[in-house]
């Protein structure tokens, strides 16, 4: 497993306290990880693994945490720190990687060279397990941060192999290391007695001097949060969420926003379902943007009719393979400059539901989508204003299939896999204007028997190819 922040880990299948391991294809939770305690949607509790690094090796390790909460809340650091803090007050923390109570989080092991043996007690690990290993000091014949697979496990100890159910790797000399390159401390957010959860946000930046950009430690997330009128933000630049894998939206109140909901959360892998109708969600901008590890998103629930933007709602999104149906109308969307940008891997695209009239800004929406091989038709009828539509299909070469009707603006299809046929479509999908061009050059059907641009200059198109 990959993360745009470096190769970390993986491991075996493990049902994390209670929550479901339930795992979108090709994430594996981390065995390394501990559990975390259930989450139920009837209560307000925010639970997640939160990474402690070493650093420099000589100070507190730089593991800086901000959260702001509106409701009085207390935060249990998971390292014999809990703190109380009144509404709409920043909380601020710094973990120590050495602080003895996270001793053993990162999961200790030594070797045997005699036996090639690895031993933890209790370790939990299943064989074919995919694992890695940090720290090593003294053995040798196993390399740092290299993937090994578990063989021949015994309830304190194993054996590894360099491929899956290859033969034991041999070790020499006795040694030690770790499983985790850092510690990991369980953090809990509830509200104080009497109080609700109403604004979330784990986006705020810790406000240490001289404190520039960084990420913070979060890993795997299991959010409930009914009473909230406003979601955290996990968008940002200043303030990034790099090393998290899941994000379990357990319970979440009437949400009005969606935008940067995961944004920038490179190595997310894991979204369960979500929990609660989108209806009154009037902002969907940005929601995916950079979840680069990210193949696959859940269903959305309830109707999108109030969403009026989706700008840079799925860009690059590199990994993404499949998206669920958009539910319900889609007539209200203003936005969709940049949606698809970037999204290489992505082969087809589900139909937007009946009309996208409001529409005003399409730049750029499936731009350096290699991968795509064919829109769902649009149906641009209603829309009387689109100010940018000429990077739609910019990079898309192998798109054999773009049906696009009542385009009333000016835009391209040039350089994509566009046969006679596929260019006629669209011509006769076109309305009649006056001043507009479609660009159709570097297209192979137009040099095809039937090709027939006069079905658009029929209707006042200038046809360049």
């Amino acid at each position: 497993m990959t993360s745009s922040f470096g190769k970390i880990y993986l491991g075996n299948t493990l049902v994390a306290g209670g929550q479901s391991s339930t795992a979108a294809a090709g994430w594996v939770r981390p065995a390394a990880w501990p559990a975390i305690p259930t989450v139920l949607a009837s209560e307000q509790k925010i639970v997640g693994l939160y990474a402690v690094w070493p650093g420099d090796g000589v100070g507190n390790g730089g593991n800086f945490f901000g959260f702001l909460g509106q409701g009085a809340y207390t935060i249990d650091f998971g390292d014999g720190t809990v703190n109380n803090y009144g509404s709409n007050t920043q909380a601020n923390y710094e973990f120590n990687f050495n602080n003895a109570a996270l001793a053993d989080t990162n999961r200790p092991v030594t070797f045997t060279a005699s036996t090639s043996t690895v031993n933890r007690t209790a370790h939990g690990l299943s064989a074919g397990a995919e694992i890695q290993f940090y720290n090593i000091a003294t053995t040798t014949g196993i390399n740092e941060s290299q993937s090994y697979y578990v063989i021949n496990p015994t309830a304190n100890s194993f054996q590894v192999a360099a491929t899956a159910g290859g033969t034991a790797v041999t070790l020499t000399n006795n040694g030690s290391a770790t499983l985790l390159p850092y510690k990991v401390a369980i953090v809990t957010i509830t509200p104080q007695a009497g109080q609700n959860l109403t604004v979330v946000n784990l986006q705020v930046k810790n406000p240490q001097t001289g404190l520039q950009a960084y990420s913070t430690g979060w890993l795997d997330l299991a959010i409930s949060v009914p009473n909230v009128t406003s979601i955290f933000a996990f968008g940002g630049t200043t303030v990034a969420h790099r090393l998290v894998e899941r994000i379990n939206l357990v319970a979440y109140g009437a949400l009005t926003s969606m935008a940067n909901m995961f944004n920038g959360c490179f190595s997310l892998q894991n979204i369960p379902p979500f929990p609660g109708s989108i209806a009154a969600v009037t902002s969907m901008a940005s929601m995916f943007q950079n979840c680069s590890s990210l193949q696959s998103i859940p269903a959305f629930p309830g109707s999108a009719a109030a969403v009026t933007s989706m700008a840079s709602m799925f860009q690059n999104c590199s990994s993404l393979q499949s998206i669920p149906a958009f539910p319900g109308s889609a007539a209200a969307v203003a936005n969709t400059s940049n949606m698809f940008n970037g999204c290489t891997s992505l082969q087809s695209i589900p139909p937007f539901p009946g009309s996208i009239a409001a529409v005003t800004n399409m730049n750029s929406m499936f731009n350096g989508c290699v991968s795509l091989q064919s829109i769902p038709a649009l149906n641009m009828s209603g829309a009387t204003s689109v100010a940018n539509a000429g990077n739609m299909f910019n990079a898309c070469p192998f798109l054999a299939r773009a049906p696009v009707t009542g385009m009333r603006f000016s835009f391209s299809v040039a350089s994509c896999k566009l046969s006679a046929a596929a260019l006629n479509e669209i011509f006769a999908g076109l309305p009649t204007v006056t001043g507009q061009t479609i660009t159709v050059t570097g297209n192979y059907g137009i040099n095809q028997a039937g090709y027939d641009p006069t079905i658009a200059t029929a209707k006042g198109w200038t046809v360049t190819a």
